[in-house]
């Protein structure tokens, strides 16, 4: 059987997310924000003063991962 990668769900979805990855990391890029950041600005615009830990319950992240975007004090 030869593989159609035009005709492949896996191919097709894994291509667009790669390419709504790219979209989104030029739009932000200018306000010097990262893609990795994007979850977490963008529950703290829909919930303004969300505490770090309500923060990670809602993006379901270890600390750590939080930590890492920069986001938060270390």
């Amino acid at each position: 059987m030869e593989f159609d990668r035009m005709n492949s769900a896996g191919y097709l979805v894994n291509n667009m997310a790669r390419l709504l990855a790219e979209m989104l990391r030029k739009r932000i890029a200018p306000l010097g924000v990262v893609p990795g950041q994007f979850p977490a600005l963008l529950a703290l615009w829909e919930k303004d003063g969300l505490t770090q830990k309500e923060l990670l319950a809602k993006l379901d992240i270890e600390q750590a991962t939080l930590a890492n975007t920069g986001l938060v004090p270390v």
